[in-house]
Parts: C-alpha cells; structure tokens; sequence
C-alpha cells in the first residue's frame, strides 16, 4: 500500500488545490458512491437482467430518439421503436452481457495487481530522481521537474497529472522494457477469460462480478469520506496494509455470500400424494 500513496495523494491533492469547486461536493459524490456499491454488492445479480434491460430502454430509447429527429419524424416514435428492440435484445443476450461485464472486471482486477506489483514500486523513484528544489519568483518555495511545477506545500502534487503520468509512464518503461508488452497480454488473459466464464457460468460469474465492482465502489467511496473528514485516519490505514486488506476481503466475502443467498432458486415443492 506505501508503494500507492504517492499516487493517492498526488490525485487527492490535484483535487483540492485545482478542483475547489468539485471538492465542495466531494462528500456527497463519495456517499452516493458507498450507497450504489453497497447496493450493486448485495443485489446486483438478483436483478442484473432487470437493470441491463432497463439500460437497454434507455439507450435504446435516446438513440432512437436521435435518428427518428434527423430523419424528420416524430422523435417519440423512434424512440418507442429504439427501446423496445434494444430491450429486446440485451434481454435475450443476457449471457453475453454478463460475459462482457466479467471480461471488464476480470481485466482491471488483471491490470491493477500488475500496476500494483510491476508498475508502482518505481513511484518512490521516479519522484526522487526528478523532483528539485528551485526558488520562485516571489520568493516562495517550488518543485520543479521539467514541465511540472508544484507548491512547497505538498511536493507529490504535480500541477499537470496528465504530463507526470506520461513521463512516470516513459521512466518505467526506460526502467523495464517489457512491462507494456507484459501489461497487454495478461489483461487480454483475464478478459478473454472473463468473456468465457461469464458465457458458460452466467449465476456464479454475475455474483462474483457484481461483488467485486460493488466492493471496489464502496470502499472507493469510503476512502475518500476519510481522507475528506478524517486524514489522520486515512493515512493511518495506508500505513496499514493487512488491516485494510481483511476490510475489503470481509466485505467481499460477505457480498458474495449474501449474493449467493439471494439468488438461489427456490425448491420445487414435491407432490403430495401419487394419486393426486
């Protein structure tokens, strides 16, 4: 977790001081986000066709909307056509659905133990080897390292996150060429893998997929409630890895379980006699 807190506290600190605006309402995005994490964690699969049937209508609706306008006809026919075929069809091809969304689960969760492994371990070094101390113009302190420029008051605060994370990019590749390659073909590996499980296991696979994106939403919510009110804490937990590591498996565990509960098909009820 050390390995990441450069990074988390370059983007919490980018938020504070070039987003005031966004950051005013930051603590209710962050509820919001436990709130719909906490939902899709224990209902997401019971109603996992429901709601891509729903989106289906959705889209399907506006789309529709959109082309019956440009073609000159009434917009509200179009878009009564658009809904229901695409509702239609993302009905009927649930399973593929569930597929797609596991392949997109399966390769972030892919992706992000790699960073976690390959890719953030060079943060610490990147930093130290570009960040320098130079005076400003009215004499207060600056950290300079090519195009950025950041305040003395948090030195990990790049002024431009897009430019420090293309030249951290460019340093691990100078630092370990086969990373980008390396990158590729296991997140590739894990989505083709998601594709298959979601398409031959559609119930197992829909609870597992809706459990860890429910968990990672949830606890992403929470962890930003904590460093908005309670830093002291946060930093603690980061400064705690195997704490924090049993919270999020407890979570996980535990949506699995409920998710696996509330989707189990009722027993047929048995005949009562043979001769009725």
């Amino acid at each position: 977790m050390t390995d990441l807190s450069p990074i988390l506290n370059q983007f919490r600190g980018y938020l504070q001081t070039q987003a005031p605006a966004m950051t005013d309402n930051i603590s209710w995005v962050a509820l919001g986000m436990v709130m719909c994490g906490i939902t899709l964690a224990v209902l997401g699969a019971k109603f996992a066709r429901a709601g891509l049937t729903t989106a289906g209508v959705v889209v399907g609706g506006l789309t529709g909307m959109y082309v019956a306008n440009a073609a000159g006809y009434t917009a509200l026919f179009g878009g009564i056509i658009g809904a229901g075929m695409l509702a239609t069809v993302t009905f009927i091809t649930f399973r593929l659905w569930v597929g797609v969304l596991t392949a997109a689960v399966f390769g972030s969760v892919a992706l992000g133990t790699f960073g976690y492994r390959e890719v953030a371990p060079h943060v610490v070094e990147f930093q130290h080897g570009q960040v320098m101390p130079q005076p400003f113009a009215r004499g207060l302190d600056v950290l300079q390292s090519g195009d950025m420029t950041m305040t003395s008051t948090d030195s990990s605060i790049p002024g431009e996150p897009k430019l420090w994370l293309e030249k951290f990019w460019t340093f691990v590749n100078q630092r370990d060429k086969t990373v980008a390659l390396n990158g590729k073909l296991i997140g590739l590996a894990a989505m083709f893998t998601g594709l298959f499980l979601g398409v031959i296991v559609v119930r197992t696979m829909a609870i597992v997929s809706t459990s860890i994106l429910g968990t990672s939403i949830a606890l992403s919510g929470v962890a930003t409630l904590l460093a908005k009110m309670a830093p002291t804490a946060y930093t603690s937990l980061q400064d705690k890895p195997s704490m924090l590591g049993m919270g999020v498996g407890g979570f996980f565990v535990t949506s699995i379980i409920l998710q696996t509960l509330l989707t189990r098909k009722a027993p047929e009820k048995s005949e009562s006699g043979s001769g009725k």
